[in-house]
């Protein structure tokens, strides 16, 4: 309590008559903080954190409209959480704000925090008591200004899980400095602001997070006793911090010298993944029930029939006929879907599906009739023969080195569809597609997609040729299966393979698929050295199409002197 003294109308020899003023100041302002602690464990996200802390860096460029709103999203039980509030308490260590607010606005929940009761919360916070205020927006960002003022600087304000963008707008303090955090599954596309998108975490650092919330156990850690079975878990739980803290607390509740790994790997890795991911507080199921309790039927139609598609990722064109819906219809929906956080999106408008997101629409969404599934199959499967009919290499193209110029990236991006595709094809019995899709795809199966798949494609067409009677198909496929370099890695295959459509061609008397075959024969005895055989081979070529005219002829004329010269 500082003094002063008014001595001014003193005079020696007399009493002195002092005038004291007493200046009160009060307390030291109560540091207004109500974020919560930074979560135990907390590891993984080095470069998301710093992304973060450089979007509340208040020496970051100011955002136009005035308040800085920076929304992190991502599916439920990425992290998001965990992200915000580790970032919100190094911003306010490092000085950057003079104090901080925090409100669970419980976006997915099935009765989420009004703007009212939100604005409570933070007046309360705020150290406003009144139940009952008149225009709360105002007197919010009143308060905020107030303590911005008596702090000395502005404050930084986190909402959690928001649900949608009307639900945060009231929230959005006046000017000043302040700063807004906001956590949604949802991107919030309505609201202007910068955007940091979570995904889940790399094996490598779901194994380092498990590590982290287990190294307060008195004996050590036990993943580095089962190694194998530890990352067997770290894939289970597919990225999500929220399964990670699942398995460690079940870990947790066993006795080491009882502690088994390989059980618990083995229980994720079955149909009962979902129900082990569940320990009554934390719960993938719960998470996933309120996200998809929001969804039209529409909306879920398409999530189950993608679900069932024997496919990672569909493009547009492929969901649209899945679903039997125009493109822009299907963009809609998903984007939606994608929004919630339900589906993923890559940046060439690929969609897929989480693989926790997959077990769960399987088990727990109402499916649709069998009827219904068998004909979106079908459909998918014509979309593919057709769509690589269209744009399979015409057979001038089929021996260019830049076939994936000519042919475009679909293709490429599709390889793995499409041998999906001429599996489901032999499965359901629809011989003309499992021996169509392969031979459109002809020579471009082995440089682009790998011996393999190739291979399993080639013989899928070949067997179902055989099977009805299809001899020229089945000509063509034997051919493929021993024609392209990368098949004569199995040197004996490959002849088997030829000498087979040989006698086929022979049978349908085509001598230009002889003649073919001949040719290949010799390319192959070639790289095997068996040098004997070359030129025989190709005489016997080029008599079966000396005289046409044909390129073929041509080429195989060409080979032939090209061999005689060595």
């Amino acid at each position: 309590m500082p003094e002063r003294y008014d001595i001014s109308h003193s005079r020696a020899g007399r009493d002195v008559i002092a005038k004291q003023f007493n200046q009160y100041l009060g307390p030291p302002p109560a540091p207004l903080n109500s974020l919560p602690a930074p979560p135990a464990g907390f590891t993984g996200r080095k470069r998301e954190i710093d992304e973060l802390l450089a979007l509340l860096d208040p020496s970051a460029p100011k955002a136009s409209g005035g308040v800085m709103v920076s929304v992190v999203s991502g599916m439920g039980g990425v992290g998001k959480s965990a992200l915000a509030v580790s970032a919100a308490n190094t911003a306010l260590e490092r000085g950057w704000f003079s104090g901080a607010l925090f409100v669970n606005l419980r976006g997915y929940d099935p009765e989420p925090l009004s703007p009212e009761q939100a604005l409570s919360s933070l007046l309360h916070s705020l150290g406003k008591r009144d139940r009952d205020v008149v225009d709360a927006g105002s007197v919010y960002r009143q308060e905020l200004t107030r303590a911005a003022s008596e702090l000395g600087g502005p404050i930084l304000v986190l909402t959690d899980n928001a649900g949608s963008a009307a639900q945060l707008e009231p929230l959005l303090p006046g000017p000043g400095g302040h700063r807004v955090l906001v956590t949604s599954r949802s991107g919030l596309s309505a609201l202007s602001a910068r955007r940091l998108e979570l995904r889940p975490l790399s094996e490598a650092k779901s194994l380092e997070v498990l590590a982290s919330l287990l190294n307060e156990l008195d004996d050590g850690s036990p993943l580095e006793h089962e190694p194998e079975a530890a990352r067997s878990i770290a894939r289970a739980c597919a990225g999500l911090p929220l399964a990670l803290s699942t398995c460690a607390a079940l870990i947790r509740s066993v006795p080491f010298p009882d502690l088994d790994l390989t059980g618990i790997a083995a229980s994720l890795s079955s149909a009962r993944r979902l129900e082990t991911l569940d320990d009554g507080h934390r719960s993938i199921n719960r998470m996933l029930d309120l996200t998809v309790a929001r969804l039209g039927p529409e909306q879920v139609r398409l999530l189950t029939l993608m679900n069932v598609a024997p496919v990672e990722s569909v493009c547009l064109g492929a969901a649209a006929a899945l679903a039997d819906l125009t493109e822009d219809k299907v963009r809609s929906l998903a984007t939606e879907l994608a929004d919630a956080q339900l589906l993923q999106r890559s940046l060439k408008e690929r969609w897929s599906l989480h693989t926790l997101t997959s077990d769960y629409v399987r088990l727990r969404v109402a499916q649709p009739p069998v009827e219904e599934v068998l004909a979106a199959l079908i459909r998918l499967m014509e979309y593919y023969a057709d769509t690589a009919r269209e744009r399979a290499p015409v057979d001038e193209d089929r021996h260019s080195r830049d076939l994936r110029s000519r042919t475009g990236s679909w293709f490429f991006e599709e390889v793995d569809n499409l041998a999906e595709m001429v599996r489901l094809a032999d499965a359901l019995g629809r011989t003309d597609i499992a021996i169509d899709l392969p031979l459109e795809l002809g020579e471009a199966l082995f440089p682009h997609c790998g011996i393999r798949p190739g291979e399993a494609m080639l013989s899928i067409a070949r067997d179902n040729a055989s099977r009805t009677s299809d001899r020229r198909g089945e000509a063509q496929a034997s051919l493929l299966l021993g024609s392209h370099p990368a098949a004569w890695l199995e040197a004996d295959s490959a002849e088997v393979n030829l000498r087979h459509a040989l006698r086929l061609f022979k049978k349908d008397k085509d001598r230009f698929g002889q003649a073919i075959v001949w040719a290949d024969l010799a390319q192959l005895f070639t790289r095997t050295g068996e040098q004997r055989k070359i030129i025989p081979a190709f005489k016997r070529a080029l008599a079966l199409v000396e005289g046409t005219g044909s390129p073929l002829a041509e080429d195989i004329s060409s080979l032939l002197a090209e061999h005689r010269r060595r």
